[in-house]
């Protein structure tokens, strides 16, 4: 049994993390932004109450330095999963870049104030990994994201600089600190709480809830959440992935070819939209730019790693299990109403 921290608890990834902390016998000191915040943090609760004594709720502003020094003090290790996804913003180095960066020192400032803390298991992304500018390639943990294009890529470049931090922090604190950084694609399975369909599984939301008529024309790379989450435990343990960067991605799929698995279950939409619909889209909604719209379009690219067997013992999980999941924990919990 260990003392683990695990920032953005209230996350979907963290959520899964901590249940799988708990039922491995580790004491977990869970971050959030805001205690007062009863919705996101009504799952936490019920989690205390199922290991009593095992989980203690921390409030941290990441943003804010020294904010993690509490919740950090006398854990063994810590697990960073907290981060905004956002794709576009008005101002992208301020509102994505600067806010992943800060936040990120502002950890490992806290990690260095902290003696007892001996490993870091850190969530980057795909993100870090890939380049929207580098197509027809198959990418490996070799691979960071060289875009300096910040009008396309700002999330890509946030997650990047943030994980550069952490392995200079790692550099000059050999003598003590090990890590290992996590990097999925994206991140689907059963949510724990309401507000987990907001973010990685809105897709599915809106296929099952039939948001648009049709399929956007997009492709995705998805991984299970329980692969994620057992990545993460298993790398605060496992001496084979000291250093090491970690790829989790189990395939590339179509919307369309979502909705034909969604489909085995729930009546969802099996006509794709006209790109030039999503392009209006992503020009009036603010979240998601022009740019990146037709760059996601025209994806053609892919991943390889070997490391999630290797270095932790995780066989990724058949995807569409894990699209089929999500559906279903929506719709049992009355999140998403599907068609009849």
């Amino acid at each position: 049994m260990s003392r683990v921290c695990v920032t953005g608890a209230a996350g979907f990834i963290a959520s899964h993390v901590i249940v799988d902390l708990l039922d491995d016998g580790h004491v977990v000191h869970a971050t959030v932004r805001d205690l007062g915040d009863d919705a996101k943090r009504a799952h936490l609760d019920v989690l205390k109450e199922r290991y009593s004594g095992k989980l203690q709720c921390f409030e941290a502003d990441l943003l804010e330095p020294g904010s993690l020094d509490a919740a950090l003090a006398g854990c063994d290790a810590l697990i960073h999963t907290a981060a905004a996804v956002i794709l576009a913003a008005p101002d992208p180095q301020k509102q994505i870049i600067d806010v992943a960066v800060k936040g990120t020192q502002n950890v490992l400032d806290s990690v260095a104030r902290v003696p007892s803390v001996k490993r870091i298991v850190m969530t980057s992304s795909i993100a870090a990994v890939m380049s929207y500018d580098q197509q027809d390639k198959t990418y490996t943990e070799d691979d960071w994201c060289t875009s300096d294009d910040i009008g396309l890529d700002p999330y890509g470049m946030g997650k990047t600089q943030s994980e550069r931090l952490l392995w200079q922090f790692v550099d000059e604190h050999a003598d003590r600190v090990q890590a290992v950084a996590i990097n999925p694609s994206v991140v689907i399975g059963p949510p724990l709480a309401k507000h987990h369909i907001r973010s990685s599984l809105s897709f599915i939301r809106d296929l099952v809830g039939w948001t648009y008529p049709a399929c956007v024309p997009m492709r995705l790379h998805l991984v299970d959440v329980g692969d994620v989450s057992q990545g993460h435990v298993r790398a605060l343990t496992s001496n084979k992935a000291v250093g090491q960067r970690i790829i989790f991605s189990d395939r590339q799929m179509s919307m369309l070819e979502i909705s034909k698995v969604l489909s085995r279950k729930y009546k969802t939409p099996m006509r794709v939209l006209p790109k030039f619909i999503l392009y209006i889209a992503a020009y009036v909604d603010k979240r998601f730019s022009l740019r990146l719209a037709r760059a996601s379009v025209n994806l053609n690219y892919e991943f390889r790693s070997n490391r999630p067997m290797e270095l932790l013992g995780i066989n990724l999980r058949n995807t569409e299990e894990s699209i089929l999941e999500a559906a279903e924990t929506m719709v049992e919990k009355g999140w998403v109403k599907p068609r009849s």
